[in-house]
């Protein structure tokens, strides 16, 4: 499949694993044990293990079991059908062997976001061209997104300022590693300025900034749907991989799936950990689109229908709402709404499945007809081959619409990015104003 959702936040997996044991032999009482690296659920049907381990502690159980499922490292993943992930070295060490033994490209962050953070004012790019030599097979640039308030005094500054660095990164990468040339901007006019500095042929095309909102009266999703038909047009001929940062929602998704099964693009994905936040608050996702919240505290066997292995193995949300376990779950079915999408937006195109039960199915909020009116229009793009911004939905204005101009910023942010200017203007020894 060439759409993908990207697990992020795999680093972790690097450090933990775990397993789940099944013994199918009934016991006389229900009761469980709680370790520091394993819990036993011992149910009427069948005795459960979780079993986490970590690289600086193993742990060992005396029993047999009937079955082992392996989650919380690259062999789930790749069962799931997923064929990349994201790391951010920030977070934790990442080994990349594991995943490029099974075929699953990893994609690695800069650490620039620190930058915006503010817990640093400068990430050397000596260690980011290290890192991606040993960890990546897709690196993210050394960038920096600009705030909205400070976009008429730094965009431009920050555009030579990422391709500078990208420059110097790209003369020291191995070959076998992709540097992907990213997109920032709240207007496609932005886009187009940044672009047109960074301009490049690369394999991979990241976008960012979809899941900002724009300047007050421009519809936010009009502005990101010509934003990301903007950078996908410019693109899709000489580009292998699109990748959005951060943006996984139906609506979103159900976009890329329309864009990867009518062949304008190759391959195009997203990242995100909400397949992990949702564990965290127990929530129980299905492969209709649907999330469930868990109860906590059960006192009863209760049991959802998903083929998934865990699920199928287990047969008890009592064990399944916990937190890894259920993650596990999540991601396994966040695998199978990424094939159903693509199945529905081929079918979509073929005309077997009308427009109006996708919607139905997703369960979309934003209505009918703007759902209809988005969809037409990155239709007539490839069709034609020809960019145009979208038209306004029932009065909605668009990033071409007029408003009033923002302000110009001044105070500590301002101060931030000229100090970070002026730290990568040194280190490449030109001027980026």
């Amino acid at each position: 499949m060439s759409l993908h959702y990207v697990p992020a936040g795999v680093e972790i997996y690097s450090a933990t694993s775990a397993q789940v044991l099944i013994t199918n032999k009934p016991n006389d009482i229900e009761e469980t044990e709680f370790g520091k690296k394993y819990k036993h659920w011992r149910t009427r049907e069948r005795t459960v293990s979780l079993v986490v381990k970590s690289l600086r502690n193993g742990v060992n159980i005396k029993h047999t079991a009937d079955a082992v499922i392996p989650i919380f490292n690259s062999s789930f993943i790749r069962a799931a059908g997923l064929t990349k992930v994201l790391a951010n070295p920030i977070h934790g060490n990442y080994v990349r062997e594991p995943y490029e033994s099974k075929g699953i490209e990893s994609i690695i962050d800069s650490g620039g976001f620190q930058l915006l953070k503010g817990t640093t004012d400068f990430v050397h790019p000596d260690d980011v061209v290290e890192r991606y030599n040993r960890e990546a097979n897709i690196g993210m640039p050394l960038d920096l997104p600009v705030r909205a308030a400070v976009e008429g005094s730094f965009f431009d500054p920050v555009s030579k300022m990422i391709k500078a660095n990208d420059d110097y990164i790209l003369k020291r990468l191995d070959k076998k590693v992709n540097l992907a040339l990213i997109s920032h901007g709240s207007t496609v006019s932005l886009r187009k300025r940044r672009l047109d500095v960074l301009d490049r042929d690369a394999e991979v095309v990241a976008i960012a900034g979809l899941n900002i909102k724009p300047r007050p009266g421009v519809d936010h999703i009009l502005n990101n749907v010509e934003n990301l038909m903007y950078v996908v047009h410019r693109y899709h001929k000489r580009t292998r991989y699109f990748h959005v940062l951060g943006v996984t929602s139906k609506l979103w998704f159900f976009m890329y799936a329309l864009l990867e099964a009518s062949g304008y693009v190759r391959e195009i994905g997203a990242d995100s950990v909400s397949h992990r936040l949702g564990a965290l608050v127990g929530i129980y996702d299905t492969s209709d689109f649907q999330a469930i919240p868990l109860t906590k505290g059960l006192d009863y066997r209760h049991t959802l229908p998903c083929n998934c292995p865990v699920c199928s193995a287990i047969d008890d949300m009592r064990v399944i709402q916990t937190q890894l376990v259920l993650e596990s779950h999540n991601l396994w079915v966040r695998a199978q709404q990424a094939q159903l999408m693509s199945d529905m937006a081929r079918s979509y195109i073929k005309g077997t499945l009308p427009l109006k039960i996708i919607y139905d199915t997703l369960a979309l909020k934003l209505g009918m007809a703007k759902f209809q009116h988005i969809v037409h229009y990155a239709q007539e793009i490839m069709a034609s081959g020809k960019y145009r911004p979208i038209k306004p939905e029932r009065g909605n204005n668009t990033l071409f619409s007029s408003v009033k101009p923002q302000s110009s910023a001044s105070g500590p942010l301002v101060d931030q990015y000229a100090a970070i200017i002026k730290k990568y203007e040194k280190f490449h020894k030109q001027s980026f104003r």
